[in-house]
């Protein structure tokens, strides 16, 4: 009697764990591109259209695009696999063209910048030229994003942001 006590005793307890343990599994998400790209997602305008995703070694690629009235918008979007996480966002501007002429002055984007994004702290403010079209290339930090903007010299209007993030949260299930 007191063996089949202990024998009915060892049989729940392996039961228990084989139920704990496949209900560990069936809600434990594999982190694969297609988990990335809802993560992505995340990180860009409601509507976008997911165009394409890439994988390499450290990280998921994950594209989308949108048309916001006449502005065509690209977002590339970099997943850190280790860490479940976006590492950055680059988002470039198809209809903000490279400016023939400057007419914006370098306080004029320093304003912009500080308007835009009051705690940014500006690093590198400086005009560079690409083919005689000239563009301002900002670099500047907040306390959770570092950014690299180039901005179009007549208007200010954004060409191309990059936006990294330094503290990576993981990915929550």
């Amino acid at each position: 009697m007191k063996s089949n006590k202990s024998f009915f005793s060892v049989a729940v307890m392996l039961l228990l764990s084989v139920a704990i343990v496949s209900v560990g599994f069936t809600k434990a998400e594999v982190f694969d591109s297609g988990t990335a790209a809802k993560l992505a997602a995340n990180y860009v305008p409601y509507g976008s259209t997911l165009e394409n995703s890439e994988s390499d070694k450290e990280q998921y690629h994950i594209t989308f695009t949108k048309k916001d009235g006449a502005q065509n918008l690209s977002y590339n979007v970099a997943i850190d696999k280790a860490h479940q996480a976006v590492r950055s966002v680059k988002t470039t501007y198809h209809n903000n063209p490279y400016s023939r002429n400057v007419i914006l002055g370098k306080s004029d984007i320093r304003q912009l910048i500080q308007r835009n994004t009051p705690d940014a702290v500006i690093h590198t403010l400086s005009l560079e030229s690409v083919n005689g079209l000239s563009y301002y290339k900002v670099v500047y930090d907040t306390s959770t994003t570092s950014c690299e903007l180039k901005l179009n010299t007549e208007t200010g209007n954004t060409i191309e942001k990059i936006s990294t993030y330094a503290g990576i949260a993981p990915y929550k299930r």
